[in-house]
Parts: structure tokens; sequence; C-alpha cells
């Protein structure tokens, strides 16, 4: 007789090939604790951002300046909570007006810090007149970070038949402004705006 052959008692064999992986779960790209490169950032609630400066400016015209009409006059005022004073400032119904005759000079000036400093300054020459000619250093503005302490210097040159200028300073830091008129004949001005952070 030919013995049969029974059921087989070997333990099955696996094939690390096709045996299915378990992921640890404490390397898996799942878990953010471990894997950084996934993990949402979180602020540092220490870190302050300040706040952006908001520009301001004043607007310098006879009126704001209180200069009474028909003369020039030499004062004080507050225009927009900024203190100013002035000599040789004229209203004569075309303006702020200035002039350079006689050794008598027109300039006015802050008398009060302008914020933390001016970053521009915008000049509107009268609607009722003409500028007839090209004036190179028409007019001359100093800055600085306290009354007579100017350290930079820039000037204002009109051309013919051109009403708005802008000056711009080399920093924005200085809160102190000067403005003098540096031209044998008179200058007329709508207004002046002062532009400050």
């Amino acid at each position: 007789l030919t013995a049969c052959a029974g059921p087989s008692t070997s333990e099955p064999t696996t094939n690390p090939s096709t045996n299915p992986t378990v992921s640890d779960p404490t390397t898996s790209a799942d878990n953010p604790t471990t894997n950084p490169s996934t993990a949402p950032s979180v602020s540092d609630p220490t870190t302050v951002i300040p706040p952006t400066p908001v520009e301001k400016y004043v607007e310098l015209t006879v009126d704001s300046l209180g200069i009474p009409s028909e003369t020039y006059a030499a004062s004080t005022a507050t225009v927009g909570g900024i203190g100013f004073e002035f000599i040789q400032i004229g209203n004569y119904g075309n303006g702020i007006q200035m002039r350079d005759k006689d050794g008598k000079t027109s300039s006015l000036w802050n008398t009060s810090a302008l914020g933390s400093g001016v970053t521009k300054i915008e000049l509107q020459y009268a609607s009722t007149m003409e500028v007839k000619y090209d004036n190179p250093d028409a007019v001359i503005f100093s800055f600085g970070s306290s009354v007579n302490n100017y350290t930079y210097t820039t000037k204002l040159s009109t051309t013919k038949g051109t009403k708005s200028y802008t000056i711009t300073p080399n920093s924005s830091s200085y809160s102190y402004l000067h403005i003098e008129h540096d031209l044998g004949y008179s200058m007329y001005w709508d207004s002046i705006k002062i532009y400050y952070l």
C-alpha cells in the first residue's frame, strides 16, 4: 500500500517583500509633533509690530496764518496744532506774498515739532498771478532737529508757467523747517502744505 501524505504541519512562511508594513506612529509625517516641516508655525506672542505712521499735513495760507490784508506782517500763529512764526509775510489779495527788498526778507518757520519729521512740502503758486520767469534758487528750505539748528538745506527754482512745486528733504527725520525768500522781487503762494509723520 502506498502511504498517503497527511496534512502539512509546517508553519506558513512569510515573504518580507509582500508583508504589509505598519507605520511607526512616532515617525509618521501625520504626526505634527515629530515632523517640524509640516508643523504649523506659531507667532511669538511677545513680538509687537509697530503701527505704520500716518502722514498728516498743515496748510499755510494768509487765512490760516491770520495775516491782515494790505500789509506785511510779523507775527505767530498756530495751524493744525503746530506753532509757526513769520516775518515780512504780506497779504495783498494774491496769497502769501514774500519778498527780499531793502533789507526786508520774508521767512517763516515752525516753533513746535512737526511730528517725527517732514516728508515733503507742496507749494501752489497764486491763481491770480503768473510765473513769468525761470527763477533759480528762489526759495531756501532748511531742515533740522530744532529751531535755528538746521543741518540740511535745499532750494526751490521756479519754472516759467509752472505753478505747482514739491520739495522733499533727504530724510523724513527733520521736525523743524525754515523757509526763506531769496529773490529780488515778490512771489505769491496760494498755499504751502507741509506733510509730516
